[in-house]
């Protein structure tokens, strides 16, 4: 069983600033490696090809649907800008908290002195 340092962690053998994998991840077999070149020798195509969907020839009566304008778009923004990070608010029903407190409807003061009437019972 694992040492347990203060405040119930484990102690472990590493340092602050010492990588628990000093050597990196999984090395990559050559046939991931291999198809990922292949994958990156076709990115100039598939990006003249997202460029040729945002900007269709118009004149030449060239269209393509919207949504699929859209997913070009969005996947331009995400490979330059990276996604955008989304937050998530969670809450009870209608914005109330999730777990109600016995102590959330007491004033600051009467707060106070069960604090302090607390630390006088472990005073004793």
């Amino acid at each position: 069983m694992a040492k347990r340092g203060p405040k119930g962690r484990h102690s472990g053998s590493f340092k602050p600033g010492q990588s628990g994998n000093p050597s990196g991840g999984p090395k990559k077999t050559p046939e991931q490696r291999e198809f990922e070149e292949a994958c990156r020798s076709y990115s100039p195509l598939a990006l003249a090809r997202v460029v040729a969907i945002l900007n269709p020839d118009i004149e030449n009566g060239e269209e393509h649907d919207p949504n699929m304008q859209l997913q070009a778009a969005k996947l331009v923004f995400d490979r330059a800008w990276g996604t955008a990070k989304q937050s998530t608010e969670i809450t009870g029903k209608d914005g109330a908290p999730l777990i109600e407190s016995p102590l959330s409807g007491l004033s600051r003061e009467e707060l106070v002195a069960l604090a302090r009437e607390a630390i006088n019972s472990k005073a004793k």
